[in-house]
């Protein structure tokens, strides 16, 4: 070999190498690195989605140093709710009803345009855990804040009413709104209202009717029904309870915002050996290779 092409070759060898390490750590990032922002919010979505104590909760209790003393497949079910409403640092709960869904597809069989509400907190941070966002989509505009006067209503209908300017004052059933949005599906988007939402609101005086009714639906569709809620947090106490919740329920599934930022870290902490992997492989075959070459190139002087 000419020592051109050897001078050549070291050249081309080491840039190869970094290539190598470059191409392959864009695709990891691409593939594999988290760059999810936690919710800003100190609330707790709770949800049901591997039903055991898998990937997700391992890298967390990993991160935390923590281990769970509930057993791989406990959950938080529906008689631990009144236990966990009463915890330090709790300030409410918002509890998916599967039997309000079914009485919400029944009314929307009539064909009448019906009025639909969410928490805030539940569709701006929790709305793909919840499975809200499915549900409640805006093509453009802003979801009403809970206890506002908003309201986000489908394009045909705000047109109707000569109101399709978002910020444009509505009239709706008899009261008077601003129009915040325009949302995908035919009903009225208000603020949140319990009757007029999926949602139960924790209350232990009317608890025993909600289970019952739960309980009721469940044998007449013969389901299954799992624990989907958010968890209203005390500033300061979302991450101690988020521990307390995963120790002992470690088989449900969480968003908070301490999970997601432990879990992002110990994920990345993944993506960030690989790369370290590859790059050792390749300088462990790039090095040697280009010691020879150099070697070899002196040689032909």
């Amino acid at each position: 070999m000419s020592r051109k092409i050897l001078f050549a070759v070291m050249i081309i060898l080491p840039v190869t190498v970094l290539l190598v390490i470059a191409i392959s750590a864009y695709r990891l990032y691409e593939r594999d690195y988290c760059t999810d922002v936690p919710p800003d919010t100190p609330n707790i979505y709770v949800y049901a989605a591997d039903l055991a104590y898998t990937d997700l909760n391992t890298a967390y209790c990993t991160g935390k140093g923590i281990t769970p003393t509930g057993d791989s497949f406990r959950m938080i079910r529906y008689e631990d709710i009144p236990e966990i409403a009463s915890l330090d640092g709790v300030t409410g709960l918002y509890i998916f009803s599967d039997v309000k869904l079914g009485a919400f597809f029944s009314r929307g069989n009539t064909g009448d345009t019906l009025e639909m509400s969410v928490p805030h907190d539940i569709i701006t941070h929790f709305g793909d855990p919840s499975s809200m966002s499915a549900m409640f989509v805006l093509t453009i505009g802003g979801a009403p804040a809970d206890g506002s006067k908003g309201i986000c209503l489908p394009q045909d209908i705000a047109t109707g009413l000569g109101m399709a300017t978002v910020g444009s004052t509505v009239t709706w059933n008899g009261k008077e709104y601003t129009l915040t949005g325009i949302n995908k599906y035919d009903f009225a988007w208000v603020p949140f209202e319990e009757d007029k939402s999926l949602f139960y609101v924790y209350d232990p005086s009317t608890w025993e009717e909600f289970m019952s009714e739960l309980n009721d639906y469940m044998i007449e569709e013969d389901t299954v029904s799992y624990v989907s809620m958010m968890i209203c947090c005390e500033e300061g106490k979302s991450a101690e309870l988020q521990d307390y919740l995963i120790t002992n329920y470690p088989a449900s599934n969480y968003t908070s915002r301490e999970f997601v930022k432990v879990w992002k870290s110990q994920h990345n902490k993944g993506y960030w050996k690989s790369i370290g992997i590859i790059a050792l492989c390749s300088l462990a075959v790039g090095v040697p290779a280009e010691f020879f070459m150099i070697t070899s190139y002196r040689k032909k002087k």
